[in-house]
């Protein structure tokens, strides 16, 4: 159980991200740990042969030491970084850009970087990978992000840029059912089966969309873990990572992970409402004392409970957004811990979440 006592939301949220990188990507990590499906991948993405691969890692001071999801090295020549995200972040050829320039700057010592001897870089390849159950389908499986997008203003001919590829896998509930229930992949993803990339973004949409039909009246916990138990089983069974799903180690590391993560948004909306809920009453209080009178104070009171409800959610919806929670999820969530309608959840996210 994680349990936080007095923490300001800053802390809060490095306390949240701490949690949730430590078990969010176990299970991608784990995947390509594997040299085969590595080199499957390798090959899938540049659409050619590799001779050699080395797995890497890239990490930057600038983004608090965070390491990446998965990069390696092919033919000593190209440097790979791929990242996994559960919902769109257009910032990520930014991100990005900060781990291969780590990467880089680990290969080369000072002497060199300021010597008159000319550096050797490996050529970047950067890969966003995205998941998760959508309403809509996505206006693309492949696109590119470019850093240009950032700017202020647009350049024609910009001193700097930075593309990242991405593969969008994000589905319907529909087309997880389809597969959950009959072993129907979606016809438009039919070109994608052969590569376990796409299988890690069917499995993790499996548990998403299951966990999302957990009725308020279960055990949450409990229903979880039955939930997880049997889609580790259902992927074994169709013949998906059969030597992952059969290690007692790894179910155990997926169960914690994804356990893990309700526990994180218990932490972020609770502690977005205490927050929300001191600086509301505060304000309430000192209003009422400038109208002088008892009953300003009263009224201050309840208005500053009534705004600090306000700014404690909107605190929360922020928290869930920083740590990649993606919109439907925060919507549910705003439900069954506010209270609110799920009109009013969705009206609240459609304002808070940027």
């Amino acid at each position: 159980m994680i349990i936080i006592k007095e923490r300001g939301l800053e802390e809060t949220l490095v306390f949240i991200d701490s949690v949730n990188r430590e078990y969010k990507d176990s299970f991608f990590k784990k995947v390509f740990e594997s040299e085969y499906r590595l080199i499957e991948l390798a090959k899938f993405l540049s659409g050619a042969d590799v001779k050699t691969i080395t797995a890497s890692s890239a990490s930057t001071v600038l983004m608090g030491a965070k390491k990446n999801d998965l990069s390696f090295v092919v033919d000593e020549i190209y440097y790979y970084i791929v990242e996994c995200q559960a919902t769109y972040n257009p910032n990520m050829p930014l991100r990005i850009l900060q781990y291969i320039t780590a990467a880089w700057s680990s290969q080369i010592d000072k002497k060199t970087l300021y010597g008159v001897k000319k550096a050797k870089l490996k050529v970047p390849r950067l890969y966003t990978l995205y998941t998760g159950c959508c309403k809509d389908l996505p206006k693309a499986i492949v696109s590119v992000q470019r850093l240009t997008d950032l700017f202020e203003v647009m350049q024609k001919e910009p001193d700097i840029e930075v593309i990242v590829h991405t593969y969008d896998f994000n589905m319907t509930r529909n087309e997880i059912t389809d597969y959950i229930e009959n072993n129907q992949v979606p016809r438009r993803l039919n070109g994608y089966t052969k590569i376990s990339l796409f299988w890690y973004a069917m499995f993790v949409n499996s548990i998403s969309f299951r966990f999302r039909d957990i009725s308020k009246k279960e055990n949450a916990e409990v229903a979880k873990r039955k939930i997880l138990v049997e889609l580790c089983i259902l992927f074994r069974e169709r013949g998906i990572f059969v030597d992952l799903l059969s290690s007692r180690e790894v179910i155990d590391l997926v169960i914690m992970q994804y356990s893990t993560e309700e526990e994180i948004y218990h932490v972020a909306l609770n502690q977005g409402l205490e927050l929300g809920l001191k600086q509301g009453i505060e304000q309430g209080i000192e209003q009422g004392l400038e109208q002088g009178i008892e009953q300003g104070i009263e009224q201050g009171l309840e208005q500053g409970i009534e705004q600090g409800i306000k700014q404690g959610i909107k605190a929360a919806v922020l928290s869930l957004c920083d740590i990649g929670v993606p919109k439907d999820v925060v919507t549910a969530q705003l439900e069954k811990r506010y209270g609110l309608t799920p009109n009013e959840a969705e009206e609240t996210v459609a304002k808070y979440y940027p």
